[in-house]
């Protein structure tokens, strides 16, 4: 009725806006009634939430062609209300150590004493707005991170059917006694190392979020405080 995908995403914002809902019917959530992009949002369809993903990560989004939904914060919610999921926690996420893990290497030592000077900046909320963990103000610090090195890093990803191994230079998960294990390789790349730690701080960590973690890891002090960050 209203002939073109502009016209249409008007019409969904009308309905997202009119929140908050009472309920949502189970012929709303049944129904193909919703924008879904795919191939770079240059192809469109209708499609049920539930066959929609909300793409919060661009990565998995290229390894798996899914339905996406339009890249706007307020049809996300939507979307999210009525049964679409984000990506990021669908993707089946295992790794692999490939060789010997090691504790207290050069390596690891220096990756530590440089995750201690940049914590503050790091969990800090004037940072940025995303919702950390409950426990983000601790997690990074001595008595709860362990870092190790290992020759090699293998990560597994799974969608459903679909399986994707990709070799990584970081990777993150929960050890014993409440205390967070990091993983990493000889030759690291920030950007691995920033995405691992903001699965350990944030709730959910986003592309941008790596990068804004990357570049205050990385970047010299001197540098982040021309730029504005409160490295005092």
């Amino acid at each position: 009725a209203v002939k073109t995908k502009e016209k249409y995403q008007v019409f969904l914002r009308r309905i997202a806006a009119n929140k908050p809902f009472k309920q949502v019917t189970k012929e709303i959530r049944e129904s193909p009634f919703l924008l879904a992009y795919s191939e770079g949002q240059t192809k469109f369809e209708l499609a049920k939430a539930k066959d929609i993903f909300i793409i919060d990560n661009s990565f998995f989004a290229r390894m798996f062609p899914v339905k996406g939904a339009p890249h706007e914060s307020d049809l996300e919610e939507f979307y999210e209300l009525i049964g679409s999921k984000y990506i990021s926690k669908e993707v089946v996420k295992k790794y692999d150590i490939v060789g010997s893990a090691k504790r207290n290497t050069v390596l690891t030592k220096e990756l530590m004493k440089r995750i201690a000077e940049r914590r503050p900046l790091l969990v800090s909320p004037s940072i940025t707005s995303k919702r950390r963990v409950p426990n983000a103000q601790s997690v990074l610090d001595e008595k709860h991170l362990e870092v190790y090195e290992a020759p090699n890093l293998k990560a597994v990803y799974s969608l459903k059917q679909s399986v994707r191994t990709q070799r990584i230079t970081c990777f993150a998960q929960q050890g014993r006694f409440g205390k967070a294990l990091l993983y990493v390789t000889p030759g690291f790349d920030w950007f691995d190392i920033a995405y691992a730690i903001g699965e350990l701080i944030l709730e959910r960590c986003e592309l941008e979020d790596a990068f804004l973690i990357s570049s205050l890891l990385e970047k010299p002090l001197a540098q982040l405080k021309a730029r504005g960050f409160p490295v005092e």
